[in-house]
Parts: structure tokens; C-alpha cells; sequence
């Protein structure tokens, strides 16, 4: 029931033209998830990795695994390259989501 109920919010949050930091959008595998983990990813991502913290609000995270995942940071929500703009590259280690690396535009470093 979970995965159906996150599997209608992300195709009915890819439909909607204002975007609710609050409520980042999910892309991805989404069906890997349950609803109750995208909080947790999203707090192991917001500290950052390898010294490198992230600004801005959270506007989207990819599902890539039922252990991986891509958290995007930023103030403009992914549309012209503003500063400040990173995912932070979250994994689910010993049942726990930590961050395991990062991308910028000009950067990328991950385990």
C-alpha cells in the first residue's frame, strides 16, 4: 500500500508546475521504498559527504536501489545551473542511510 500510495505522489508530483521544497520530488525505482524512507534519506544526505555540505532546499530524490539513492539540492530546482547546486549520493549500509558521495557540476566523488 505504501509503495502504491509514493508511487501516485511522484507521478502526480511530476505533473505539478510549483515544486514544494518540503516535498521533494521522487524519481526513479520508487517502488523500492516505502514512503516512511525518504525523510530518513533526506536527513542522511542533508549533512553532506566528504567534507562537502549541500545548500538549499531538497527538490528531488532518485531512487536508484532499494539500497541507493540521489538526493538534489539547490535553489533553483535543477534549471539553469545556479551556484550552490549538488546531489549528495546516499546508501543503505547495516539497515542505516548514509552519505556516500557527492556531484556538482563540476565535481564528482563517491565510494
Amino acid at each position: 500500500m505504501q509503495r502504491a500510495l509514493l508511487s501516485a505522489i511522484a507521478v502526480v508530483g511530476a505533473g505539478c508546475a510549483n515544486i514544494d521544497p518540503s516535498h521533494p520530488l521522487v524519481t526513479g525505482d520508487v517502488a523500492a521504498l516505502t514512503s516512511a524512507e525518504i525523510p530518513a534519506i533526506v536527513a542522511a544526505a542533508r549533512p553532506g559527504a566528504f567534507g562537502v555540505h549541500p545548500s538549499g532546499p531538497v527538490y528531488r530524490l532518485h531512487v536508484i536501489s532499494r539500497d541507493r539513492a540521489q538526493v538534489f539540492f539547490g535553489e533553483h530546482y535543477g534549471m539553469g545551473g545556479g551556484s550552490g547546486e549538488m546531489s549528495i549520493m546516499v546508501r543503505r549500509i547495516g539497515g542505516k542511510w548514509q552519505a556516500r558521495g557527492f556531484v556538482t557540476p563540476m565535481l564528482s566523488l563517491t565510494d
